[in-house]
Parts: structure tokens; sequence; C-alpha cells
């Protein structure tokens, strides 16, 4: 089998769809492995140290396009290279159909390959293992990210996200109880802010009610609780996930105009079509 690593062409992603130690699991199972030259830099991994680990590193795109057998990507292909797939090949990725533009989905059955998103693999017991550890990742990046744009020089209301001494903590608000959810509530609550979760599941409310006793406030997410959390926010996450699904639109137009001044949304749910 030969598995191709493609460099990702979306701006500002860096991410890597296998380190260097996986391909040489790969190879020392008798996988041929071709790196298109310079596909892991963006995440620290040097061609060589590809190349160390079995992997043949190519130039040409098209080579590698034409000799996989399967194709290994975070985010989706870019368009201009859609052509360059054939029937009979695996593509996996990041591909977020449900609310890409129709025309990828037009384009890969035409080409006749086989596609499979991560998001949407699940195992036994329903769970997301490819999408986790990135949804993860993502959910305790909210305070750096809110700390950041929280800044007055960012455009922000110039707040601080855990507060002072006499100066009162930001008021975070996350949407959806999901893993991204989850991670977000426990790093923000680390951070010193003002947690409210809103879910429509009983239980997951429930679960962060017992892991974090009297540090968050919960409420069952309808319009009524999203108005009202909405007029307090200084933050607000978008953390919902259908898998498979467009996230539907439960924060409208209108309710936006709830928010104050300056504050900020943090939409983590936009690949699948957001939440705002």
């Amino acid at each position: 089998m030969i598995i191709g690593l493609p460099r990702s062409l979306t701006p500002d992603e860096f991410r890597a769809a296998l380190p260097p130690r996986a391909v040489g699991n790969l190879t020392r199972l008798g996988a041929e492995v071709l790196l298109e030259r310079g596909a892991g830099a963006g995440a620290g991994f040097a061609d060589d140290a590809y190349a160390a680990a079995g992997a043949r590193v190519v130039g040409e795109v098209d080579e590698l396009y034409t000799r996989s057998d399967v194709l290994l990507m975070v985010d989706r292909p870019d368009p201009a290279r859609l052509d360059l797939l054939h029937e009979g090949q695996v593509l996996m990725a990041m591909l977020h159909l449900a609310a890409g533009d129709p025309a990828v989905v037009d384009a890969l059955l035409a080409r006749g390959c086989t596609a499979i998103d991560f998001a949407t693999i699940q195992d036994e017991r329903g769970n997301l293992p490819a999408l986790r550890p990135l949804s993860q990742i993502a959910g305790r990046m909210v305070p750096q990210i809110a700390a950041r744009y929280l800044q007055t020089d960012h455009g922000g209301l110039g707040i601080l996200l855990g507060g002072a001494p006499a100066v009162p903590p930001a008021e975070v608000v996350v949407i959806g109880a999901g893993t991204v959810g989850r991670n977000a509530v426990r790093a923000c609550v680390g951070s010193g802010a003002r947690v409210t979760l809103l879910d429509t599941d009983f239980d997951r409310i429930s679960e962060i009610d017992w892991a974090f006793p009297g540090q968050v406030t919960t409420f069952r997410a309808n319009e009524a609780t999203l108005r009202k959390v909405l007029g307090y926010a200084d933050v607000v996450v978008g953390a919902v996930l259908i898998p498979g699904s467009r996230t539907p639109h439960l924060v409208t137009k209108e309710m936006v105009g709830l928010l104050r001044d300056k504050s900020l949304i943090i939409d983590i749910s936009i690949d699948q079509g957001g939440c705002f």
C-alpha cells in the first residue's frame, strides 16, 4: 500500500496528518509513504525526519496523488487539486462536507474516490476517536484566544479573563457540553473566569455541575436562557456538534445584538456551519 501525505494549501493550517514516528510505524509494516516536500513543516517536522522514518519526500504533487492508494491530510483538499484524485483512491481528512461547498461533494463523486471524514469516524461506543483530541485542544485554547482578543489593542473590552484584586473576572458563556465545551469550561475555570454552560442534555449539565461545584452556572439551552446569558457575557463560545450534520444556528443575528459592544464570539463550531 502506498500512503500519500500532501501539503495543506489552506491559510493558517499548520497541522500534519502524521508525525514522523507514525510514518516509521507504517513503513515497518511494509507500507510505502510519500511525503510532499514541506508537508510537516508547520507542525515542526522537517522533511529529513520523515525521510529518516522511511518516507520518500517528493516535490511533484502529481506523482504523489497519482501513485497513492490512500491520501491522509488534516484539512480538506484544495479545490485546485481535486482533479488529481482518481477512482479507487481513499481520501481521509477533516472534510466537513455538511457545511462545505456542494461543488466539492460533486467533485469527489465525479472522481470516484472513497472519501472518509475523520470527524465522523465512530468507535463501538459512539465516540469520535479522530476528532476528540482536536476538540480537546480547541476547547483548552479558549482562554488563550479570549485573553488576547479581550485586550484593548485587539479591539476588545480591555478586561482580564481572570480578573485581579478589586477587578471582577470576565463572564464566559459556553454553548454546548460536548468535548469542546467541557474542555473550554475546564480551562476557563482554571483561568479564573466566571463560567456559564448551556446544553440541552441534562446528564451532561449534571456532570459539569458535579465536576465544578459552585464554579460553573448551568442552564438548559433554549431561546430564553440564551437571551438571558447573552445579556451579561463578555465571551461566548460556540461548541455545538451534531456529527455529520450542519450545526444549527442557535444564536440569531438579532440575538447577537444583545451582546454589549466589543464582547467576543469564539465559534469553534464554524467548520460545521457555526452556532451564530
